[in-house]
């Protein structure tokens, strides 16, 4: 079965930081993956190279239903129908925010 989305050799380097080191990732069509990790492990990182938020260090690839696909290009990233999108923000009941639309 032919790759949806493929990426090799991806790195990223912050300065004094190697946040991503040769991360090779191949998505067939209909599989379901998920990033999972500590904190500071690279999981946004490596969404944020892939949607265009941030440059990879040199020599990554990656390719989309077998086309190039420029990483760290935003506009590239959106032909190729790649984005990412924040998970909502969780209240702490208690927490200023929700002290806030407590009804008067």
């Amino acid at each position: 079965m032919a790759e949806t989305l493929k990426i090799e050799h991806l790195s990223k380097t912050f300065p004094g930081q190697a946040a991503l080191v040769d991360v090779s990732l191949e998505i067939a069509p209909g599989e379901v993956h998920a990033l999972v990790g500590q904190n500071g492990s690279g999981k946004s990182t490596l969404i944020k190279v892939l949607a265009g938020y941030h440059q990879p260090d040199p020599g990554a690839s990656a390719r989309v239903n077998g086309v190039p696909l420029v990483l760290g290009d935003g506009r590239a990233a959106a032909a190729a129908h790649i984005a990412a999108r924040r998970p909502p923000r969780r209240r702490v009941p208690g927490s200023v925010e929700d002290v806030r639309r407590w009804p008067r």
